[in-house]
């Protein structure tokens, strides 16, 4: 255990797991999802207004067999709240947007962080628990730090990157500033010379 919090960390290979929970991380797990659904709140509005065709980007995929940039947001939202509600002891609700359009995708993105924000302090305990799920055809039951930090919230940047790319794809201009709410770069600037 970390010294000062009790929250058993499994196979911490790196300092970025530290990091986090030097910054409360561990205490708010919530914070870190909250962070990222304002990106992809701020990517969709950007993919919104690129989109002339008025929601055709929401249908497509990068391939054949994948699912489309309407379905990986979806996922991607529901991820933060597969990952949060079960250390709050609580049934995950489900905010899927039910028309496929941008609004119905803002409203989800909205009541999703909403929800989170209203999550309170960790109950005690949180972080002693066992929790299950499905990942694919996999039963998965994990210590609830390993579940949070080295399942769900993989899980929620892949289907967030995938949205990103998606977006790419149709030209939206996003860059790292836009993914990570971060970085920041002039405006026309680029690493490779043309």
């Amino acid at each position: 255990m970390l010294q000062g919090l009790n929250c058993p960390i499994p196979n911490l290979r790196t300092g970025y797991l530290l990091n986090m929970l030097n910054q409360g991380l561990a205490q708010q797990p919530q914070l870190l999802f909250i962070h990222y659904l304002n990106q992809l709140e701020h990517m969709l509005s950007r993919i919104e207004a690129s989109d002339d065709n008025n929601q055709s980007f929401l249908g497509i995929s990068l391939q054949p067999q994948m699912f489309d940039l309407r379905t990986q947001l979806h996922i991607c939202v529901n991820f933060s709240l597969r990952a949060c509600c079960p250390l709050w002891q609580r049934i995950t609700p489900n905010f899927e947007a039910k028309q496929p359009s941008y609004e119905a995708l803002f409203q989800e993105i909205i009541a999703t962080r909403d929800y989170l924000k209203n999550l309170g302090e960790l109950p005690t305990g949180a972080w002693e628990q066992q929790l299950s799920e499905k990942a694919g055809f996999a039963e998965l039951d994990l210590p609830a730090f390993e579940f949070v930090y080295q399942y769900a919230f993989p899980n929620f940047m892949f289907h967030y990157t995938m949205v990103y790319t998606i977006a790419k794809s149709c030209c939206v201009e996003l860059g790292k500033a836009d993914f990570d709410g971060y970085h920041q770069y002039p405006q026309d600037f680029s690493f490779i010379d043309e």
